[in-house]
């Protein structure tokens, strides 16, 4: 399985809001995935168009407050936040890609989320799949894969906030319209638009470029003033006496504002000393956060056997653990105990005591933002 993200790129907005809403759902055109290189790893169009079928599966997000990366639980589980799902994938074969419906519940997705999608600002989706990976190094269009990808088995879509294929590439909700503004174009092009803003199309519906208007850079000269001075020597020796007054004054300042900075370079120091143990205290508390939420998804039978043989692999590679223990995975997250010769799913779930595994979490979590802005203060001050 693969948990398809980028870490610098963004989600981008292209003003495409194709949506329908009936029934309590919001239903939007949805790109999948595009054939291409994408985290070092090949998707050819073949592999994708074999899978295209597979892809009508649950539609989640991180949790009720985030779409900043897959949930936890990393596959669907009966504590992955669902939001929707994928109805009528198939694949676009013009496009490479495989598209379909998203259809977002209104019951369960949350408003932030749902006003975001609503207006189009929020695109970014990243699958969740099984799928063989074969070693093998290439480029394409000159981007270097090291594997390439094989027999998809996919498990959910994930909306995220930072995906591997970008809304700018032409992946995610709304994207699957010939009115989205996703230009295959080079440097120097750009799309031909019509009066409301969409891509004009030419005969056969390709999307009209043009070459782009070049603008003369504003050019700015610097005035260089030389003074000069006429006027007799004796004039410019008492000229030279005044300015030696005039020096030591500001000598005075120079020294008083010296021993200024000195005094706001210590407190600077200080402050930044409190705000390194801050921040390594607040890692701690994340780190302990994240062990806690992986753990919390294991009955209390197998939570034991969870923290000994997964999760020291779950917090080094999520991939890892769902690529090469996802049959133990799944037996530790739905144990099935015998009761009177018949199998019964376990439902154990309790809360961890986070609070407990980090000492003062609350007080170091609320004392870290006034840590910061003291920190920005000074330095405000210093450069000022």
């Amino acid at each position: 399985m693969i948990i398809t993200k980028v870490e610098s790129s963004e989600s981008i907005c292209l003003n495409s809001n194709k949506m329908e809403k009936k029934n309590g759902e919001i239903i939007k055109p949805i790109v999948i995935m595009k054939a291409g290189v994408f985290n070092d790893y090949l998707k050819t169009p073949k592999a994708l168009e074999k899978s295209a079928r597979w892809w009508n599966i649950p539609i989640v997000i991180k949790d009720a407050t985030s779409i900043q990366d897959h949930p936890d639980s990393v596959i669907v589980t009966n504590k992955t936040f669902r939001v929707g799902a994928v109805t009528n994938a198939h694949w676009d074969m013009k496009g490479e890609k495989i598209v379909g419906d998203a259809h977002i519940y209104e019951d369960l997705c949350p408003d932030w989320l749902l006003t975001a999608i609503e207006n189009g600002e929020v695109k970014g989706v990243s699958g969740t799949y099984f799928c063989d990976l074969i070693d093998t190094k290439g480029e394409l269009d000159g981007v270097k894969y090291i594997k390439e990808e094989q027999n998809y088995a996919p498990n959910n879509i994930a909306i995220v906030a930072n995906p591997a294929c970008t809304p700018d590439q032409g992946c995610g909700l709304s994207m699957n319209s010939k009115k989205d503004k996703v230009c295959n174009c080079a440097d120097d092009e750009e799309l031909v638009l019509n009066e409301d803003g969409s891509p004009k199309l030419d005969d056969e519906g390709n999307q009209m470029k043009k070459k782009k208007a070049i603008k003369a850079a504003d050019k700015k000269d610097s005035d260089v003033v030389v003074s000069q001075n006429s006027q007799t020597e004796a004039n410019n020796m008492a000229e030279i006496e005044d300015m030696k007054k005039q020096l030591e004054a500001m000598g005075i300042q120079v020294n008083s504002m010296t021993a200024k900075m000195t005094e706001q370079a210590q407190i600077i120091e200080t402050v930044n000393q409190e705000l390194i143990t801050a921040k390594a205290a607040v890692a701690k508390y994340e780190l302990a956060a994240k062990e806690t939420g992986f753990l919390a998804q294991f009955p209390e039978s197998t939570r034991e056997l969870a923290k000994t043989e997964l999760m020291p692999v779950f917090m080094k590679d999520p991939m890892e653990l769902v690529m090469n223990h996802a049959k133990r995975l799944g037996e530790l997250l739905v144990p099935a105990p015998v009761t009177n010769g018949a199998v019964s799913l376990g439902a154990e779930h309790v809360d961890l005591p986070l609070k407990d595994v980090v000492e003062n979490a609350d007080e170091v979590l609320a004392a870290l933002p006034k840590t910061e802005d003291a920190l920005a203060l000074m330095r405000a001050h210093r450069a000022a």
